[in-house]
């Protein structure tokens, strides 16, 4: 079996991160006569949207990373080595 490409990305694609998620409910699409879907907060399906905080949190967090990386290999933000 081969390695899961995703399996690093996964967290990020998960219900409690989607702009649809609501107190433990799907709010995609439109309401049955049972209301809207319950979810799990590590629920996932194939709508996940990015909500905004989740997305500036992602930012700044690989930001951040790529910015250590640099420090450590002795390139600057330009990408010119030091």
């Amino acid at each position: 079996m081969t390695e899961d490409n995703w399996k690093h990305r996964s967290a990020d694609i998960q219900c409690y991160s989607c702009m649809h998620y609501n107190n433990f409910r799907c709010r995609k699409h439109a309401p049955t006569l049972n209301g809207w879907p319950a979810i799990f907060p590590d629920d996932w399906c194939g709508d996940h949207k990015l909500n905004k905080v989740e997305m500036q949190r992602l930012y700044f967090n690989r930001t951040e990373t790529n910015e250590k990386i640099r420090n450590e290999e002795g390139v600057n933000s330009h990408g010119h080595s030091r």
